[in-house]
């Protein structure tokens, strides 16, 4: 049985970690960290009560040597009992330290801990499902543990550095189903209930262990030499074989670069409200939203990408983090590389790292969650890409191998990751990389533009104090025939001649410069309108080399505004993500032509609409007219919106994007965001039509003011949660609808809130209502002592909003970009 199996392992790591008769080691010498022992397994038998909202508990905990009296564990839990060797031990319980003391006696030698106890729903132990107008009631239990909150749900030594095996068996409702990390053991019915176990041999940190429970569906595929399935909500419209597709892509793009997939099978499963995404040995969770629709590639990829660094080699404090995280990024970007160096020129994905420059790589200050910033991910990934183009792809790629060799089922701290790379990495830039790490800010670029004839000549300075450029960044310049300059490492000056463009690090190996190298003005009043060329010979050139000087160089629009230019540089662009860009340049420019230029253009832009390059929902896609969208789209969207499913989701994501005039958008978007057959779809379009009453979209008539404003009126009634209120309420204040605010008093009592958003509404309220509606309006939310005192103010004298209430900016339209994970922490950002 597989349990006995699990018991032999860990005889075995005891007999090498003990000695043998040959001069055994004392068991204190093999401890991992302060606490002095070293946890080789956990076995897990549990319920989760759904109605209590309590997991109920007994666990095995097999610890190698215990050569002190007593040993510590990290436990958040109700604990009810503790065995040592079956029979009751003495435990204390450290509440302020969330620690669990249990004596065993002092004999040396391996000994197995037992016990039992209850841990409540928590921000570790989570329950995830339908809110606001779901069409899918059904709800997972699940587990989120990193990176200590683990000791809610698991009694254990939380370290990243202490791996242990794995193994649990959950009792669950009959037409329940559960998922844990490696392989399924047991799945037997008991009675009315039935019992599903999982077990992993290989050890693990305690921060990837995990399970998910519920009415689970999954679809898997076999036939490649590692098994893979997507688990989602019973119910949920899921186009498996497409995701199952794209881990498939992205399981051989890493395994080019890193070898083979090291685990039996790999699944993501897809959890409700749930943030990111979080890399469990061989089952990532992944919110839900990634799996519908247009997948999110970018979160699959990162978490995908931790199977290999975060999962197999782990870190070996939180301090380094980083390593992980910054690998995951950098790989996540990598594997876009298909679509964005189609023509296989080379590139790097720097500009996609934008980073906070107050965040470190490495804040030994931080603590917890709060170690997740942009440091350990974005920052991270920009070292690591800016060593990648100091020693090569080959060598970077080897070193990362020789990583995953040597330290395989253990950690690595930031040194040793570093120190893969030698000899290729030389000692003086591994100090300098080693040193880089603490620090905050970021180097600053300025420059000085002068015109002259027959040219613009720019003189970039670089200030860099803390010595954090481990790359130059490189510019040069391209003339007006495509002819290129040798590039030169900031700092430097550069004469961009007429007609011509300036390269500005074209091979992508640092961030977007607005973001962290200088102002917002310098960038965009000084470098942006010069990266793009402005004669037919240099924009030739310019679609033939460097994807990323693509990317960057139409975000000023389209160089040449004409059909033939367009028709003939939106196919040669190397990267997906440019002729995106281009796409939606070339309809801003349309306004801007006469005519028949523009009818000409319209017409080159036909086909690119209709079969665009990325698949996806994109708010720029605002700027494409009316006039030219509903002619080639807007039949289709009229024809999928009442027949909304898993398999066209992807395209209604994309046709959302598009204004199609302010009546056909609410009639077709009214369809979707009411009827589509999961949350997700909805939520795109009812944040779509949000989105519609307000510029840049198209005018709403005053004779179609009733429409949208009933229409709204009609969405508060299914309201449970706050994002979808302060949404709904906003469309309501900007169509100046009165009729709105006795609906939103009720919801100010029951739906969580924040004080100062509280304290808007209340103060946009007054704004639409006349005496009486404001009396009305208060009386409806007594007593209002349970509101915020700033709250209770403004009721009390409303002049005083204009100096207590802050207007909340309009809820954000998500577009998937090429960086739509950013925050693993996953929390925001994958993990």
């Amino acid at each position: 049985m597989a349990k006995r199996a699990l018991v032999a392992l860990g005889l075995l790591a005891i007999t090498a970690a003990c000695g043998g008769d040959d001069d055994p080691p004392p068991c204190a010498a093999v401890g991992t960290g302060a606490r002095g022992y070293d946890a080789l397994g956990y076995r897990l038998t549990a319920r989760f009560d759904w109605d209590a909202q309590t997991l109920t508990a007994r666990e095995a905990i097999t610890v190698a040597c215990r050569a002190q009296a007593e040993l510590t564990f990290d436990a958040e839990v109700e604990v009810a009992t503790v065995t040592v060797a079956g029979q009751p031990a003495p435990f204390s319980i450290d509440a302020a330290a969330h620690t669990l003391t249990v004596d065993t006696g002092g004999t040396s030698g391996p000994v197995t801990i037992e016990l039992a106890y209850t841990a409540p729903v928590s921000d570790a132990l989570r329950v995830g499902g339908p809110r606001d107008d779901d069409p899918v009631p059904s709800r997972i239990a699940f587990t989120d543990s990193e990176p200590d909150r683990g000791r809610r749900w698991l009694i254990a030594k939380h370290d990243p550095a202490d791996r242990a095996t794995f193994a649990v068996e959950l009792t669950m409702p009959a037409e329940h189903d559960a998922i844990a990390n490696g392989e399924r053991t047991v799945d037997r019915a008991a009675g009315a209930e039935r019992v599903v176990g999982y077990a992993l041999d290989q050890p693990i940190p305690t921060y990837l262990m995990a399970f998910a429970t519920g009415p689970l569906e999954r679809v898997e595929r076999t036939t490649g030499r590692v098994p893979l399935a997507v688990w989602f909500r019973r119910g949920l419209p899921v186009d498996g074989e497409a995701h199952l597709d794209l881990l498939e892509e992205l399981m051989t793009t890493f395994e080019v670069r890193l070898g083979p997939y090291p685990w039996s099978r790999y699944a993501v499963v897809l959890l409700p409200q749930f943030g990111g995404g979080m890399e469990n040995a061989t089952i990532t969770f992944n919110n839900e939203t990634s799996g519908l629709g247009a997948l999110g590639v970018n979160l699959n990829a990162h978490e995908l990408a931790h199977q290999w660094f975060g999962d197999w080699v782990t870190m070996h404090t939180y301090d380094d983090v980083w390593v992980k995280e910054g690998m995951a990024t950098m790989l996540a970007a990598e594997a876009e590389v298909a679509r964005r160096d189609r023509a296989e020129v080379g590139r790097w994905f720097g500009s996609d790292f934008a980073f906070n420059v107050d965040d470190a790589v490495v804040d030994t200050n931080l603590t917890g969650l709060a170690k997740y910033t942009s440091g350990p991910y974005q920052r991270s990934a920009w070292v690591m890409t800016q060593l990648r183009r100091r020693i090569g792809d080959d060598a970077f790629w080897a070193g990362a191998r020789k990583l995953l060799a040597d330290r395989a089922l253990g950690t690595a701290t930031g040194e040793q990751f570093l120190a893969s790379f030698t000899p290729a990495l030389d000692d003086a830039t591994m100090a300098q990389a080693l040193a880089s790490l603490p620090v905050h800010g970021a180097p600053s670029i300025a420059v000085a533009v002068s015109a002259g004839a027959g040219g613009t000549t720019l003189g970039f300075t670089l200030d860099d104090p803390d010595r954090l450029l481990l790359a130059p960044i490189e510019v040069g310049a391209v003339d007006a025939t495509g002819a290129a300059a040798p590039l030169a490492a900031l700092p430097t000056t550069v004469v961009v001649p007429d007609g011509g463009y300036l390269a500005l690090d074209p091979d992508g190996v640092h961030p977007y410069w607005p973001y962290v190298f200088g102002p917002w003005a310098t960038y965009f009043d000084q470098v942006e309108p010069r990266l793009a060329p402005r004669t037919e010979a240099a924009l030739a050139a310019f679609a033939s080399r460097a994807p990323a000087q693509q990317e960057r160089g139409l975000y000023a629009g389209l160089p040449i505004a004409t059909r033939d230019s367009f028709a003939d540089l939106y196919p040669s662009l190397d990267s997906t993500e440019a002729q995106a860009t281009a796409a939606v340049a070339a309809c801003r420019a349309l306004p801007t032509l006469g005519e028949p230029e523009a009818s000409r253009l319209a017409a080159a832009l036909d086909p690119v609409l209709r079969t665009p390059a990325i698949t996806r929902f994109q708010s720029s896609y605002s700027a494409c007219p009316p006039a030219v969208v509903e002619p080639v789209l807007g039949g289709e969207l009229a024809a999928l919106a009442t027949t909304a499913s898993a398999t066209n989701a992807a395209r209604l994501d994309y046709l959302l994007s598009f204004d199609y005039g302010a009546a056909p958008t609410l009639a077709r978007f009214g369809v979707l965001a009411t009827t589509a057959p999961s949350l997700r779809l909805r939520e795109r379009a009812l944040n779509r039509l949000i989105a519609h009453t307000a510029a840049p979209y198209s005018a709403i008539a005053d004779a179609e003011l009733p429409a949208w404003r009933q229409f709204f009126r009609d969405r508060y009634a299914a309201i449970t949660s706050g994002g979808r209120l302060t949404g709904v309420w906003r469309a309501s204040v900007r169509l100046a609808d009165a009729g709105a605010v006795p609906l939103v008093a009720p919801l100010l009592t029951r739906v969580p809130l924040a004080g100062a958003t509280q304290l808007t509404i209340v103060c946009e309220a007054h704004g639409l209502t006349d005496a009486a509606g404001w009396a009305a309006f208060g009386d409806a939310l007594e007593p209002w002592s349970a509101f915020p005192v700033d709250v209770q103010t403004v009721l009390a004298d409303p002049a005083r909003c204009a100096d207590l209430a802050r207007v909340a900016p309009p809820p954000a339209l998500d577009d998937d970009g090429p960086a739509d994970h950013v925050r693993h922490l996953h929390r925001s950002r994958p993990r």
